[in-house]
């Protein structure tokens, strides 16, 4: 997977990759291909989609999506199930195109949680008063809930450790750059930039712009404090995108990001030798990550 994301970043950066015509004699192509078989060979994939088929047609289903429903999902299913009743809707969605959505979002989502959460805790590793700030705050929301363990209710309580993360993610977005074809012709001071171009929006540098940031190479969580959150641009955030083609999983990965780093810590402590931000050295593949990762020792944590 990681070979795979290096190439598409290559073609990304070289427009003479860009034509199909010209990309299928290279070099890259053919690892492109050779990655894109292995994830089809070696994936649950299709194994899953066989079985939620078998799963929808022994079961009666009142909530079948018909022609007119299909486009908004409006019933609210699962991507899965949602897929697959378009691909009965639309014979032109093939079985690998389907297998091929699958896997893209279970990519995805895998690879760009685990650069946040690493990230995140190379950070708290960094600044230990705010590892320490996140754990008081873990601790006694368990107390007030009465129970061992963070339940799923709870995560609405974790509001300083939901700014943690948003000021991680602000610095080091896991997707730094996304891309737009543009459905109409947008006018930007004496420039227009025409309908059906395709346009790059750098989230990274967008997060780091000193128009909406104040001090933006500083980590400070208390930025997404609700009354300086109101302040900000409604744009000048976007770790998930915005708009109606924002990220599909946004809220799965909020949930999974709270419940796994309450597990961790409630266990654990890190520790690093970086004494600065700065040393924190990154690059971009399809996400981002840290070169050569980070130096973090973990301990167990005294209760």
């Amino acid at each position: 997977m990681r070979s795979g994301m290096h190439v598409m970043m290559a073609r990304a950066f070289n427009p003479l990759k860009y034509p199909d015509i010209c990309y299928r004699f290279t070099q890259d192509y053919k690892e492109t291909i050779k990655c894109k078989d292995i994830i089809r060979s070696r994936s649950v994939t299709t194994k899953i989609i066989s079985e939620k088929r078998k799963e929808a047609e022994n079961t009666n289903h009142k909530n079948v999506l018909d022609s007119k429903s299909v486009i908004r999902n409006e019933f609210k299913k699962p991507l899965l199930e949602y897929l697959i009743d378009f691909s009965k809707q639309n014979p032109e969605f093939t079985e690998e195109e389907l297998a091929d959505e699958v896997n893209f979002m279970a990519v995805a989502a895998f690879d760009s949680l685990a650069k946040t959460l690493s990230m995140t805790v190379v950070i708290l590793a960094l600044y230990k008063d705010v590892q320490k700030r996140v754990c008081d705050e873990l601790f006694q929301v368990i107390k007030e809930s009465n129970r061992e363990e963070l339940d799923f209710d709870d995560l609405s309580e974790l509001k300083y450790m939901e700014m943690v993360i948003k000021e991680i993610m602000r610095l080091f977005p896991a997707v730094s750059i996304i891309a737009r074809e543009l459905t109409e012709d947008i006018h930007i001071e004496n420039y227009t930039i025409p309908k059906g171009a395709n346009v790059a929006i750098p989230i990274y540098c967008l997060h780091r712009n000193e128009k909406y940031w104040k001090n933006p190479l500083k980590f400070d969580p208390e930025r997404f404090l609700s009354e300086n959150a109101e302040k900000q641009h409604p744009y000048a955030f976007i770790p998930f995108s915005a708009g109606s083609r924002q990220c599909l999983g946004y809220r799965y990965a909020w949930i999974f990001m709270k419940l796994t780093l309450a597990k961790l810590l409630s266990r654990y402590e890190f520790h690093t030798s970086i004494k600065d931000l700065n040393e924190i050295r990154i690059e971009l593949e399809m996400t981002l990550g840290i070169i050569d990762g980070a130096p973090v020792r973990i301990t167990p944590r005294q209760k």
